[in-house]
């Protein structure tokens, strides 16, 4: 997981929240800003799912971080949860992980989502022989206890992800053994295999 830096949202979402401000989710003829709003997650995120960075060049969807079903949220307040901007992620919607296991739960202040990473810290490593994702070290007691519940709470050791860094890394290292460069090396892994924290681990 890292951070996920919000761009502004797509008018489409504007409009309808203009409309109807406390429109839901799951109301019909919201089309178009579903699809504007997943479009522009996906581009925002670097193609990649927003908890686990697996590739995601189509698809995916749209996660609220808050659960839409749960109303008052203390950490991250709004007026409709549904369609808060700063409420929404691009996720895989693997049933073993990310969404899957979060479902609706009310995490929000329990563990550390990829909006609220500072881009210029290094929350999270890579293990190069069994592909686990762990906490890195030297965070402050509090983000750290966050990262592990993350890492927990989205099942985001899973044995298929372990499996897929594991995959980043053997690709890396063919390349790397064919004479390319790192430069060459992280291109190849990060178009082909997505899972960005574990290209800059490995190089780390």
């Amino acid at each position: 997981m890292r951070a996920v830096s919000r761009v502004d949202a797509p008018p489409e979402l504007t409009t309808l929240i203009a409309v109807d401000p406390g429109r839901e989710w799951d109301t019909a003829g919201e089309a178009e800003a579903h699809n504007a709003i997943k479009e522009t997650l996906r581009t925002s995120q670097y193609r990649l799912c927003a908890y686990c960075e697996s590739p995601m060049p189509s698809g995916g969807a749209v996660e609220h971080v808050h659960p839409k079903s749960v109303p008052e949220c203390d950490v991250r307040p709004s007026e409709n949860h549904h369609y808060d901007w700063a409420n929404l992620l691009l996720v895989c919607g693997s049933p073993e992980h990310c969404d899957g296991p979060k479902g609706d739960s009310d995490l929000c202040g329990m563990v550390l989502f990829p909006d609220e990473m500072d881009p210029e810290v290094l929350y999270f490593t890579v293990d190069s022989l069994d592909g686990s994702l762990i906490v890195a070290p030297g965070l402050p007691s509090e983000e750290s206890a966050a990262a592990g519940r993350a890492l927990d709470e989205l099942r985001l050791n899973d044995p298929a992800l372990k499996g897929l860094r594991l995959a980043v890394i053997e690709l890396i290292q063919l390349e790397l053994s064919e004479g390319g460069n790192e430069m060459m090396a992280r291109h190849r892994a990060g178009c082909t295999q997505g899972f960005a924290t574990t290209i800059d681990s490995y190089f780390s």
